[in-house]
């Protein structure tokens, strides 16, 4: 069978062109300076006086087992003992006294990210 000099497999050329169409579909929001992807927020939220939430968390080395690893027990750094954190939920104007320790190994440092919070 002869060589053709140029042969891009089908595959190949949808995904290029989707890419270029979807790159140009883009261009005009760019160019326009304003690159709003979402919808506006919310008008801000007056607080009221909520209920004060406590917890305790210890930073450690606990041997975890979570199923992807085929009931195995392997060292993790976690807050508790469960494999799956607590949820934390809260209302506006709620307060949260986090009192946080760090025992894990060797002097390492701890920080904690928060999901969810409108800051």
């Amino acid at each position: 069978m002869p060589t053709r000099p140029f042969a891009m497999p089908r595959r190949r050329f949808l995904y290029g062109a989707g890419a270029l169409l979807g790159s140009a579909a883009l261009l005009p929001r760019l160019a326009s300076g304003n690159p709003s992807y979402g919808r506006p927020l919310g008008p801000v939220a007056t607080p009221r006086v909520g209920r004060l939430h406590s917890f305790d968390f210890t930073a450690a080395e606990r041997a975890t087992q979570l199923p992807c690893f085929r009931g195995r027990k392997l060292p993790m750094w976690t807050f508790e003992d469960a494999a799956y954190p607590t949820v934390i939920r809260v209302t506006l104007g709620d307060s949260l006294e986090i009192k946080v320790t760090n025992n894990l190994p060797g002097d390492e440092h701890l920080t904690v990210h928060w999901h969810g919070l409108r800051i």
